[in-house]
């Protein structure tokens, strides 16, 4: 069993590891997604994607799943879950697969390579019609083509996407937008705040933000202000909350952390070598059923 990386599943007491000889096309995995049917999915270091099976208890791959062989993600791993079902992923040359009902739809060549930035998520906003977010625009696609698209002038940015809402987080700013039922996208809010964000994700009902001075606020989601922070000098990769509302919390060098009503918990393994393996590595977190949470041990980044 290897504990030098993979992928880890803990249910509250103990953590159970998951490698290649589970079924993940390789031990370097890069992110975890949870679709809206509640399947793990996860992409390996330049491998095709690969997703849970809870029955057999281990990963399907491109070889137990022939269907996974149509995704071509190359040195990108970009994976988006959709809010009706499935999960998208792109590639750097802007194709794009949609991953439903166990079948693969493939988007070649929509995209101009040298015009178009290269799509960072897609967002299904009704059933069948899509955002393709990339730092130059939003663009919206229905039935197999593009129909309109809105200018973004961003280098490096986050989106999120929930309750018909579009944010984008970029330097020190967050914009809300609104979306309707065309794809139309108008800004309706926009939040400057004294700090350059570093990460930016949902977390629960809400959002949050991590500086780079490691403190993270939760964000309210109708104002955009920040809410008093859930921690100090811990540099932190990802918040999740879950159905309870305790805050989980991935950090780069302090393992996994719980927040609940104030109380601060870390979790560590009696054994040393795990430990020393997997909680100062955690950097991605995911809810599976209400149960068990997934973690990544020592993705690169």
């Amino acid at each position: 069993m290897a504990t030098d990386n993979g992928i880890a599943k803990f249910d509250g007491k103990n953590f159970k590891i998951y490698t290649t000889s589970q079924g993940l096309p390789d031990n370097e995995i890069t992110d975890i997604f949870i679709d809206s049917s509640h399947r793990i999915w996860v992409t390996p270091f330049r491998r095709t994607a690969a997703y849970y099976n809870p029955i057999k208890d281990r990963f399907e791959n491109e070889d137990t799943d022939p269907e996974l062989q149509k995704v071509e993600l190359g040195n990108t791993n970009r994976g988006s879950v959709l809010q009706y079902g499935g999960i998208a992923f792109c590639n750097n040359l802007r194709d794009f697969f949609i991953y439903k009902n166990g079948k693969v739809t493939v988007y070649k060549g929509l995209m101009n390579v040298k015009k178009s930035g290269t799509p960072e998520k897609i967002i299904e906003f009704r059933p069948e019609r899509y955002l393709v977010i990339s730092p130059d625009s939003v663009r919206v696609f229905i039935k197999n083509r593009f129909t309109k698209s809105f200018p973004l002038q961003n280098d490096f940015f986050y989106s999120e996407y929930f309750g018909n809402t579009l944010y984008i987080a970029s330097a020190n700013k967050i914009k809300k937008y609104r979306v309707d039922n065309e794809g139309n996208i108008n800004q309706i809010l926009e939040k400057t705040f004294p700090f350059v964000i570093r990460i930016f994700c949902k977390a629960g009902k809400e959002l949050a933000v991590a500086t780079y001075n490691r403190t993270t606020y939760p964000v309210d989601t109708a104002t955009l202000e920040l809410k008093d922070p859930l921690l100090y000098n811990i540099a932190v990769r990802n918040v999740l909350e879950d159905k309870n509302g305790s805050t989980w919390i991935s950090s780069i060098d302090r393992g996994l952390i719980k927040i609940q009503q104030k109380r601060i918990s870390s979790f560590t393994i009696t054994d040393k070598a795990l430990n020393d393996e997997i909680t100062q590595h955690f950097t991605t977190l995911a809810v599976i059923n209400k149960k068990y949470l997934w973690v990544i041990i020592m993705a690169r980044f």
